[in-house]
């Protein structure tokens, strides 16, 4: 699962080990860091520098859906794109938009 929110771009697996839990990865340490706070009240969180997403937290999986829940109920911007440059910055800001791009390319399913 990606997750592109006000907290970062996230990418969010099984563990390999234990079903129950999920393992979230991040591409930016400040994303990794408030996701890790929001869940589990302080940092847990470690790099792992030789993988595609060089930073990681994990939480059981009701953790995960009680954080995704959250988020969805305190929703207060009416347009994505425009609220996140004052929280994530304006670099990271133009790289949503082009993901936003990309996907926009196939809008063909209601044509």
């Amino acid at each position: 699962m990606w997750i592109f929110n006000i907290d970062g771009f996230f990418s969010v697996v099984e563990d390999r080990i234990n079903k129950n839990i999920v393992v979230i990865r991040g591409r930016y340490k400040e994303d990794i860091i408030k996701i890790s706070k929001k869940i589990h009240g302080k940092v847990k969180a470690w790099k792992t520098p030789e993988a595609d997403y060089p930073y990681r937290t994990r939480c059981m999986k009701n953790q995960w859906a009680n954080y995704i829940w959250k988020e969805a109920l305190n929703i207060d911007y009416d347009n994505f794109k425009a609220c996140v440059d004052p929280i994530i910055g304006l670099s990271r800001t133009l790289k949503y938009h082009e993901v936003w791009s990309v996907m926009r390319q196939d809008d063909t399913i209601f044509s």
